[in-house]
């Protein structure tokens, strides 16, 4: 390794993914291109499943990997493509509708230098609506970095969540070393990437994660953001309902590769429950063991941070659909479509 080597080790690469949504991207790679860290010590991988002159004339000038995705590929499939193809020893992801602030790329070289074991970083974002302008989102701010190499116990671990643990793709960056062997599960996933990417990257030793305070992310809030920001209740429902499935299935898959470790173990037990009970509450087509809804119960009063009247609602819907289904999952709907529409307003009203 020569002197050159040696000072950009780290070397980072920057995987974009876009899938049928052309209007943010080009503004997502040039947030990429102008950086402050110096060019030799990034590169830039696009996965994309169309053609775009314009774009396509970016990249090309910038001399950036454009590999292209099929039309019906996963998420999952799309981030495995891209990874399979850097070089670098860190990975940072962004989603073509986000953006980098110019620093974001130095500051992350200077982590991953200085922490050798680091193997998860994920840092505070910046909220924008459609057009660009600052807007506000659920996730709480930290005022200074978290870091940590495991976690005491679960309170822990959904204590954090409340800061977006991993919130976000665009504000993770991992050791690639650590993803390389699970990528034949990621390339089944087509929901929850961010879960996974942290999961993954903190199953075995070294483990280090940092939640950075530094906001180095613009996340954009806007219509295509989510398909459960519906007007209509039908096709909010039915996007649910196949979310919900979606959800189901990662955390199905998440958990085959967590189980040994006790306290992931049990947080996916908990995720595959609250599933399936949502599930069964827009349906009624999952059958609830006793003892699945008794684990629930138990893990709803033992951690503080669940304790929400959504879960309570959850827990007494759930109860109540035994006897009358029909009042229950009428009042389910409806609480979450409501719900639905207070998210559009709130968030989209700009646009």
């Amino acid at each position: 390794m020569d002197e050159k080597d040696v000072q950009r080790d780290p070397y980072i690469s920057v995987v974009i993914t876009a899938h049928n949504r052309k209007e943010f991207l080009k503004e997502a790679i040039n947030s990429v291109i102008n950086q402050t860290l110096d060019k030799d010590f990034y590169e830039i991988i696009v996965v994309k499943n169309f053609d775009d002159q314009e774009v396509d004339n970016l990249i090309g000038k910038n001399k950036i990997i454009n590999l292209k995705s099929r039309d019906d590929s996963l998420i999952g499939e799309d981030l495995a493509l891209g990874i399979e193809r850097a070089r670098g020893e860190v990975i940072s992801f962004l989603d073509d509708d986000d953006l980098f602030v110019p620093e974001k790329l130095e500051i992350v070289y200077n982590f991953f230098k200085k922490y050798k074991d680091l193997a998860y970083l994920h840092n505070n974002d910046y909220f924008i609506d459609g057009k660009g302008n600052p807007t506000k989102f659920w996730v709480k701010y930290i005022n200074k970095d978290i870091i940590l190499d495991h976690f005491k116990d679960l309170n822990e671990l959904f204590k954090l969540q409340g800061y977006g643990l991993y919130f976000n793709m665009s504000s993770i960056s991992i050791r690639k070393n650590k993803i390389l062997p699970y990528l034949g599960y990621l390339k089944k996933i087509n929901l929850n990437q961010d879960d996974f990417m942290f999961y993954i990257s903190t199953l075995e030793d070294p483990r280090l994660i940092i939640l950075s305070k530094e906001k180095l992310t613009k996340y954009r809030i806007h219509q295509s953001t989510s398909v459960l920001l519906n007007e209509d209740i039908n096709k909010f429902l039915n996007d649910k309902i196949k979310f919900k499935e979606n959800n189901l299935y990662s955390y199905t898959v998440m958990m085959s590769l967590v189980e040994k470790n006790k306290i992931y173990g049990l947080y996916f037990k908990y995720k595959i429950i609250i599933n399936k009970i949502e599930l069964h509450l827009l349906k009624y087509t999952n059958e609830i063991k006793l003892n699945e809804f008794l684990f629930v119960l138990y893990i709803v009063l033992k951690i503080k941070d669940l304790q929400s009247k959504t879960v309570y609602v959850y827990i007494a819907l759930f109860i109540f659909s035994k006897i009358s289904f029909t009042r229950e999952i009428e009042f389910y709907t409806r609480m979450l479509f409501e719900y639905n529409q207070k998210l559009i307003h709130t968030y989209l009203k700009a646009e």
